[in-house]
């Protein structure tokens, strides 16, 4: 974890040389203290704040000013977290990172997913099957997110990543997995079922899943923040031997 920090450590720097005298703060999100500790650890001058009960740290990197939050899990913590920070400190960029599932075989721990595009996988209908009848996810029917982007309601499956964030986080050199742009989807649930994995990814072509950050992006799409998801593999269950 410390590694991948490093990475974001990297990443705000190069945005920090980005920013004009004055701006507004950087905003890293991740869900729990592990995701975020060594982050906070990093940032000069810092502030420990409260904002309703997450936790946060503001404070420098390279002299710009960053703020480190602390949302804790879910996609209603995240969506809370990230409009408390919206409201309270009006960032100029936002990124959300943390740990992911894979969703590939050929992902190793430790790789890196620069999210090109987020999804939901949590909004599907099912058919009528009346008790007794069980359960089966291959007739579920996956649909799109009702979110409030560029000045109106939409249905949309994906939400984007800021291309100018993107192009800044793939010049950083990581020397401990590969570094690469990807499809990440959020829900409310840690799948170890390799069949609902498929069946995800057949759906929206994801590379990796968690829990937090199409609730961030789309705080961030309604306050027209730019945004970048950055995930780390930590766990891939095609892999495991168990």
């Amino acid at each position: 974890m410390k590694k991948f920090f490093g990475i974001l450590c990297g990443i705000c720097i190069l945005l920090a040389s980005t920013c004009f005298a004055g701006a507004k703060p950087i905003v890293v999100f991740g869900a729990m203290q592990v995701e975020v500790s060594h982050l906070m650890e990093k940032l000069e001058s810092p502030k420990t704040l409260t904002v309703a009960g997450h936790n946060c740290v503001r404070g420098k990197i390279d002299g710009y000013p960053v703020i480190v939050f602390e949302t804790r899990m879910g996609l209603v913590n995240a969506a809370s977290a990230a409009t408390l920070a919206a409201e309270k400190f009006k960032p100029l960029y936002v990124l959300t990172t943390g740990t992911a599932g894979a969703h590939r075989d050929n992902l190793k721990i430790g790789d890196i997913i620069l999210c090109e595009k987020l999804c939901n996988s949590n909004v599907y209908v099912s058919d009528y099957r009346p008790r007794g009848a069980g359960s089966n996810g291959d007739d579920w029917e996956y649909q799109d997110s009702e979110i409030f982007i560029n000045g109106n309601w939409d249905r949309v499956r994906y939400l984007y990543s800021d291309r100018k964030l993107l192009t800044i986080a793939q010049k950083i050199s990581y020397k401990h997995g590969e570094l690469m742009l990807g499809t990440s989807t959020s829900g409310d649930v840690w799948n170890r079922e390799c069949d609902e994995i498929d069946l995800i990814h057949k759906n929206f072509n994801t590379d990796c899943e968690e829990m937090e950050s199409f609730a961030i992006a789309s705080v961030c799409a309604k306050y027209d923040i730019p945004f970048l998801g950055v995930r780390i593999i930590c766990n891939n269950e095609f892999l495991d031997t168990s």
